[in-house]
């Protein structure tokens, strides 16, 4: 048996993937929680309101979860919304023991749940979350930290399987946080001067300092054994919440391949307004699963608000990274839309079927968004931002893929394009990372016409550049292509960008001298 506070062995059960049972001591008696692989299948000692409200004859609940949802389901009410109850009934009493970190919990490993016991459709880590955003608002957060804003941060990355039914932006917060040296920095990264985004910070942050996988103020390791969770004191006098923050929940599904391999010479045009008044159309077979639909939709939902909508393109990181047209983002973001037709709701209940006419007028309103390079480039790179090429670039792809390069530009040099793409694409193969390979490897797709100039700049602007010489390249890059479609005026202020970024640049120094004396002569 373990002994602690009820949010370490909560988290201690789900990394381990442990069955058993908890049991929270608390004054007006006893709560009782079993485990197994990471979700709630059984608990005794919890007020069952929600469920109790779907019941025929609320007075005559038992608040014993397998009887009161027989009760619930004879009457007629979905398993899934009767289940779906419970949760919500379970994550209000996780959120109460964050406020009340005095409470000490035991963990007994192997305790089987009751006969008949089936999982909540959430994990442990996700009803605890939801209970944390319900029980205080993240502004009543950020009053409870504000004197902690300079206070130097450290943040703590486990094993990859113990952050499984963390939400998607708690997960963002925890790579963010890994470059930032106060809480201050953390709120500000993660917020990007945004009111709602800075909100789903501080929900974020209260949860992973609950955790500690955020530790503010200390220089070393602290074992779990410390029991220092609980953070943030007094919050039930700062803030009576009037609303339930939205929740997240469901499995997250294999990244869908909607782009192709290959972008070819795509037209300058956006798709016409038509082709977006058949979005209520029948959803698809596979996706007729109304439940699994549902806890998508909640996840995608989040995300949007989080990142931006392309990722309900649910784009892989490869997929993400390689060159796009506006024409086929647009094409795939339609087709993504018609997984949340109307119709693949109608037997939902009726908070249900709400949410999923907020869902998809979310997605629809976004549709003259689409239709702008500039948003739509800047939607793309804060994707890849998201998301990273995660490899290891050993020394010896190193230097291959740099004589790759420069042999790309040899040939680039002699205006033989297609063995300079074929080089460049190699040195991409070896090291995915290089910016510089990149914005030669677009440089090639316009010149060997697999992408039109336009698609090119797009591309070029959607970059997820750091270095000031490698952004600089890009501007002078993307000016060419302006160049080469016409439109002189919008190359000139990528010239003029490109030596504000890199003072060095002859190569942009010469197109403005080159514009200013036509235009003066």
């Amino acid at each position: 048996m373990r002994r602690g506070s009820p949010i370490e062995l909560i988290y201690r059960a789900h990394r381990a993937g442990e069955g058993g049972l908890l049991t929270i001591e608390r004054p007006s008696g006893a709560v009782r929680m079993w485990f197994r692989r990471g979700k709630v299948h059984y608990a005794e000692g919890i007020p069952l309101r929600r469920l109790a409200q779907l019941m025929p004859n609320a007075d005559s609940a038992t608040h014993d979860i397998l009887q009161d949802l027989g009760v619930a389901i004879a009457s007629g009410i979905r398993v899934e919304d009767a289940l779906e109850a419970v949760a919500e009934d379970v994550a209000e009493q996780l959120g109460e023991m964050a406020l009340a970190p005095q409470q000490t919990a035991s963990l007994e490993p192997g305790i089987e749940p009751p006969s008949g016991a089936f999982p909540l459709p959430r994990s442990a880590l996700q009803l605890l979350a939801k209970g944390l955003r319900t029980a205080r608002h993240p502004d009543a957060v950020a009053e409870a930290l504000r004197a902690e804003w300079n206070t130097p941060l450290r943040v703590h990355v486990p094993d990859p399987s113990w952050l499984s039914g963390l939400d998607p932006v708690c997960l963002r917060t925890i790579r963010t946080g890994r470059d930032c040296a106060t809480l201050g920095a953390l709120v500000l990264k993660g917020g990007r001067g945004q009111v709602e985004r800075t909100r789903h910070a501080w929900r974020a942050i209260d949860l992973l300092l609950q955790l500690r996988l955020l530790r503010p103020g200390e220089e070393k390791e602290v074992d779990w054994s410390e029991d220092v969770t609980g953070p943030l004191p007094d919050l039930d006098g700062i803030w009576k919440p009037q609303h339930s923050p939205e929740g997240l929940g469901g499995p997250v599904p294999a990244a869908a391949d909607l782009l192709g391999a290959e972008s070819k010479d795509a037209p300058d045009e956006v798709l016409v307004e038509e082709d977006w008044d058949d979005l209520e159309s029948e959803p698809t077979e596979e996706m007729s699963d109304t439940l699994s639909l549902e806890a998508e939709m909640h996840r995608l939902g989040a995300l949007c608000v989080e990142i931006n909508p392309l990722v309900i393109l649910e784009l892989t990181p490869e997929q993400a990274h390689a060159p796009q047209s506006s024409r086929k983002l647009q094409e795939a973001y339609i087709e993504a839309v018609r997984r949340f037709a109307s119709d693949a709701f109608r037997d939902a209940s009726p908070a249900v079927q709400g949410s999923a006419r907020s869902f998809r007028a979310l997605l629809k309103e976004n549709r003259a968004a689409l239709e702008n390079r500039a948003i739509l480039s800047a939607w793309l790179r804060d994707l890849r931002a998201f998301d990273r090429i995660g490899v290891a670039v050993t020394l010896n792809n190193e230097k291959s893929a740099e004589a790759h390069f420069v042999g790309a530009r040899k040939a680039a040099a002699d205006r033989d394009w297609p063995e300079a793409l074929k080089r460049v694409e190699r040195a991409i193969d070896d090291n995915p990372l290089s910016g510089r390979y990149r914005i030669l490897h677009l440089f090639l797709l316009v010149a060997t016409r697999k992408l039109s100039a336009l698609d090119g700049v797009l591309n070029l602007d959607a970059l997820d550049l750091e270095d000031p010489g490698e952004m600089a390249q890009a501007q002078v890059t993307a000016g060419r292509l302006l160049k080469a479609a016409r439109r002189q005026a919008e190359a000139i202020l990528r010239f003029r960008t490109a030596l504000r970024l890199d003072p060095s640049r002859v190569d942009a120094r010469r197109e403005i001298e080159a514009f200013d004396a036509r235009a003066n002569g």
